[in-house]
């Protein structure tokens, strides 16, 4: 009975460890990245969901004495449906501080190139830069979920449905309109989104309700507003608003409608007529490229500005504005004006000077550097930014090909601009930004050169990545952990590691849909970071003998699926099989059903010999 029981079973071991190896050997070696970031944030941001952009109207803020505090705000959200019966979630993205890039740009020129600025050379000019960049709070660009919320009716009435906690877990099937109390930092531009599971599909995404010049000031707060991106050619889609708390005032020439920098101006007490005295913040302030100033009031009363205009202006009671001026610039302030300044609501001036002779033409389009976010949904790519110029046009580049890609735009009256870009017309190259001056008679008119950082843009957003790492020499590093790391924060999204030869493969589930860029680190603790353009370059050849889109997530046209997820109609390496394929004897699925029945019958086998020694033993006894 023994020696039966051996030569039964042994065969039957052998044969298990047979197809152990043969369904091992039916995938890649596979990296499952970890999750780098704590609780959901990870899975909220990670390219695998379902991302959607949402309409927000401010309803209400109220703004603290201290600027370096945040603004609490209420914000009614909509525009979007959640589909998935499991629930949505809200998410909150923010850029950095705008006032602290541009002051930070401006002390940068003046160390490296003064000869281009003449505030280079204004010392009360610098001293304030500096006071503004020490009381201005630095923000960390991200993204985080909001848990607390008020879900209303869909009716005009905006009834409230349920107040909803963190507790309660995630917002319910159907059409989303949520009431949001929040904190905002003034200069600081935010977004908000709804995320959903990637198994869920999303009609129309992207697609969101324009907002008609003006709707940003349909809140009943005097000048405390939220900018609401306003689109000025087809290609700027307003479904990615960006929103901004940025209570400061502009000057401008009354004819020409251009920002007009390095223009002093000073608030005035309304009693005393004089500077007005105030213990912590400066009473002046000089504008910026922009055209920009930022006047902190420490005490409720009556005020005045007193702007000292270049010799080439005049500071008017009766200027003489170019009617077109509504389309850029509100709440006018012309010379002895008094206006009262109340606590928590700090008022709001355009100021324009009026041209002794020929306008003011001199304002330059730029690019502000640290505004640049991307972001990557389904099937198009968001890129937004600032610019210093009013609806200044700007173009998408590629670095090496030199061709347009996507649409070009026209920021909005406040330098903001959007651009969505189809996935299958982004190439694999860094994007350069350029930016075009406009007549503002005319914002369809040129008017001057192209002004382009060249290396200043977006780089290639990857939805899938496979390849070789190698370090700066060229060299292949092996048994290597790989990190995905958040390009404004630098906090570590995900992490895996490269097999015995370098090569490694991230999934879009593992990868954020903001902008990132790679690490990777050898067991020294010895760190090299990758761009994604680098990522590229190195491995140009790779990608294109293996066929592979890394844009798009696909392999010989065919979509790649992560396979650490779902092995149902999937090849080997993750490819989305043919439905003509999926019968084939080389699907993983055939290969399977062979197996199952092979052991099927291994098992018949087994029980016939078993009964057949049984009764033949018996029969002998």
């Amino acid at each position: 009975m023994k020696k039966f029981l051996i030569f039964v079973l042994t065969p039957i071991f052998l044969l298990s460890l047979l197809l152990f190896f043969v369904f091992l050997g039916s995938t890649d070696a596979l990296f499952i990245p970890n999750s780098g970031l704590e609780g959901t944030v990870k899975q909220l941001m990670e390219q695998g969901n379902h991302i959607a952009c949402l309409n927000a109207k401010t309803k209400e803020i109220s703004v603290p004495k201290d600027w370096s505090k945040p603004a609490k705000g209420k914000i009614v959200v909509s525009g979007k449906t959640c589909n998935s019966p499991t629930g949505c979630k809200i998410l909150r993205c923010n850029g950095s501080n705008t006032d602290l890039q541009v002051n930070e740009h401006l002390k940068d020129i003046c160390k490296t190139h003064p000869e281009d600025w003449v505030g280079c050379k204004n010392e009360d000019k610098q001293k304030k830069i500096d006071e503004d960049i020490k009381k201005n709070v630095e923000v960390e660009p991200g993204c985080q979920e909001i848990k607390n919320y008020t879900i209303l009716s869909r009716s005009n009435d905006n009834k409230v449905i349920k107040e909803v906690s963190a507790a309660d877990g995630s917002l319910p099937l159907g059409p989303v309109n949520v009431e949001i109390d929040d904190s905002y930092v003034v200069h600081v531009d935010y977004q908000y989104y709804l995320s959903q599971p990637g198994e869920t599909t999303l009609v129309d995404l992207g697609s969101g309700e324009a907002i008609t010049p003006g709707q940003e000031q349909t809140q009943q707060l005097g000048t405390v507003t939220f900018n609401f991106n306003e689109a000025t050619d087809e290609g700027s889609i307003t479904d990615c608003e960006i929103i901004s708390w940025d209570p400061y005032g502009r000057v401008f020439d009354a004819v020409s409608l251009e920002p007009m920098s390095d223009v002093k101006v000073t608030l005035i007490d309304g009693k005393t007529k004089t500077p007005s005295v105030m213990k912590f913040n400066s009473n002046n302030d000089f504008t910026d490229p922009r055209g920009v100033f930022n006047i902190q009031v420490e005490n409720e009363g009556q005020y005045g500005l007193d702007v000292v205009a270049p010799l080439t202006h005049l500071f008017s009671e009766t200027p003489n504005i170019n009617p077109k001026y509504i389309n850029i610039y509100s709440d006018i302030y012309t010379k002895g004006k008094v206006f009262q300044e109340k606590q928590g609501v700090p008022t709001h001036h355009d100021i324009p000077l009026q041209p002794v002779g020929e306008p003011y033409y001199s304002a330059v389009a730029e690019l502000i550097e640290g505004s640049l976010q991307v972001k990557g949904f389904s099937s198009f790519v968001n890129y937004s930014g600032k610019t210093t110029f009013p609806f200044a046009k700007v173009c998408l580049v590629g670095a090496v090909s030199g061709k347009t890609v996507g649409k070009c735009v026209n920021a909005d009256k406040f330098g903001n601009y959007s651009i969505n870009v189809d996935k299958k017309e982004i190439p694999f190259e860094f994007l350069e930004v350029g930016i075009y001056k406009v007549d503002l008679n005319d914002v369809t008119k040129v008017n001057s050169r192209e002004s382009r950082l060249r290396d200043v843009g977006y780089e290639p957003f990857l939805s899938y990545i496979e390849g070789y790492a190698y370090d700066e020499k060229g060299n292949k590093l092996t048994n290597t952990t790989v990190n995905v790391k958040l390009g404004g924060s630098g906090k570590t999204f995900s992490t895996t590691a490269t097999d015995t030869e370098g090569k490694f493969i991230i999934y879009k589930s593992d990868l954020p849909f903001i902008n990132y860029h790679l690490e990777y680190v050898n067991v020294k603790g010895d760190a090299v970071e990758k761009t994604t353009s680098e990522f590229l370059a190195d491995n140009r050849q790779y990608i294109k003998n293996e066929a592979l889109d890394l844009v798009l997530g696909t392999k010989n046209s065919r979509p790649i699926v992560d396979i650490t997820k779902d092995y149902n109609g999937r090849d080997s390496q993750g490819i989305a099989q043919k439905p003509m394929e999926t019968n084939t004897d080389s699907s993983i699925g055939s290969n399977r059903l062979f197996l199952i029945l092979l052991i099927l019958f291994l098992l018949v086998v087994l029980v016939v010999a078993l009964i057949f020694f049984i009764k033949k033993n018996r029969q002998s006894e």
